[in-house]
């Protein structure tokens, strides 16, 4: 497993622009917020979506990039790395890539944990519950 580093960092050494874009620049990271929004906030589900779209319009491609670039990411152990591919993999992901997701939620950092749930209840996939410990 890829270990740890500066964000800004492996997205230099990555060198691609869809690295930097899935570890700096992206609408993602610890500030996501899952659940909609309501009376015109701020809405990271729907703005990170408009985001993908726009970069679609300039490289078709952009989302099969991205997927690719999120799954790669996955076997970052980082926090930061993990949360953003959860966050783009629910917009790009296939469902086979929410296996891997989706075997997060148990996941020693709890908002890792947490946007394995959430990436999961918004493509609609059941998620395990954890169970209450005695």
């Amino acid at each position: 497993m890829p270990g740890g580093g500066s964000l800004g960092r492996i997205a230099r050494e990555k060198g691609d622009r869809i690295w930097y874009w899935l570890l700096r620049n992206g609408p993602h990271g610890s500030g996501f917020n899952w659940a909609p929004q309501l009376n015109g906030r701020y809405d990271s589900v729907e703005h990170l979506k408009r985001v993908i779209a726009e970069w679609t319009e300039q490289d078709r491609l952009f989302p099969v990039k991205a997927r690719l670039a999120a799954l790669e990411a996955l076997a970052y152990e980082q926090p930061a790395i993990l949360r953003r591919a959860i966050q783009v993999l629910a917009i790009v992901g296939t469902d086979e890539d929410l296996t891997l997701v989706g075997r997060l939620q148990g996941h020693p950092n709890e908002a890792v944990a947490n946007d394995a749930r959430s990436c999961l209840f918004e493509r609609g996939i059941k998620f395990k519950r954890r169970r209450n410990s005695p």
